[in-house]
C-alpha cells in the first residue's frame, strides 16, 4: 500500500527481512490455537481459511519455523510490488542463526519452548536484519514499512504473542512513538473490517 515510498533497495530488503520474521513469529501456535485466537477477534474468516488451506506454508529449510499461506501471500505480494526477487533478499543470516541457537537453547531446561523462541527471534530482530544499510532512514520510510509490518501482524485479527516482540522491537530501531504505532494499529485494523466486509458481500 506505502511501499512506493522506499526508494533504496538496501530500504527494501531490510523491510522485506522484517517482514520475515513477523510472519514466522507466530510459530509457536498450535494450528488449534490459532484458529481459536482468530475465531475470538473474527469468526466470519474461520471457513475461508480453512477451506484455503491457508496453513500451509514453510519459511526456509527451517522445518519448525513456519508462516501461514496467508501471511507468505502477503510477503510475496510485498516482493512482487518491490520489484525483488526472493533470491536478492537472502535469508542465508536466518537460518544460520537459527541452526546455531537451537541447539544450544535446547539444552537449557530451564527456558520454556516459548522462551527459546523468544530468544532466537530476538536474534534474528539484531543480527538477520541489514540495520547498518539503513541507518539513514527517512521518517516517512520507517513509517510504511511499519504499517505494512503491521499488516503482516495483523492480518489474523491480532497478535501472537512472540509478534508484539518483533513489532516492539523493530518500532524501537526505526525509532518510531508509541503513539503512532497506536495510530498505525487502528488503521491496520479498520482496513482489515473494510476487507472483511467486502469479503463477506463476495461469499454472501
Amino acid at each position: 500500500m506505502f511501499l512506493n515510498l522506499l526508494h533504496t533497495d538496501e530500504e527494501k530488503k531490510a523491510f522485506i527481512q522484517m517482514a520475515f520474521i513477523v510472519a514466522i513469529a507466530n510459530v509457536e501456535e498450535s494450528l488449534d490455537e490459532k484458529i481459536e485466537r482468530i475465531e475470538r477477534n473474527n469468526r466470519s474468516t474461520i471457513s475461508t481459511i480453512l477451506n484455503n488451506g491457508l496453513f500451509e506454508g514453510s519459511f526456509s529449510e527451517n522445518k519448525d519455523w513456519k508462516m501461514s499461506a496467508v501471511e507468505k501471500a502477503i510477503i510475496d505480494g510485498f516482493l512482487k510490488e518491490l520489484e525483488l526477487s526472493s533470491a536478492k533478499v537472502s535469508t542465508g543470516q536466518f537460518n544460520r542463526i537459527i541452526d546455531e541457537l537451537t541447539p544450544v537453547l535446547s539444552k537449557l531446561t530451564r527456558l520454556s519452548e516459548e522462551e527459546r523462541r523468544l530468544e532466537i527471534i530476538e536474534k534474528l530482530v539484531e543480527d538477520g536484519i541489514a540495520w547498518d544499510t539503513i541507518e539513514q532512514i527517512d521518517p516517512k520510510s520507517a513509517r510504511s514499512m511499519m504499517i505494512e509490518l503491521l499488516s503482516v501482524a495483523l492480518i489474523d485479527g491480532d497478535y501472537a504473542p512472540l509478534e508484539k516482540v518483533v513489532i516492539e522491537s523493530i518500532t524501537k530501531k526505526l525509532s518510531i512513538d508509541a503513539d503512532e504505532i497506536e495510530e498505525m494499529e487502528a488503521f491496520v485494523r479498520n482496513m482489515n473490517q473494510v476487507y472483511q466486509s467486502g469479503l463477506e458481500i463476495i461469499i454472501n
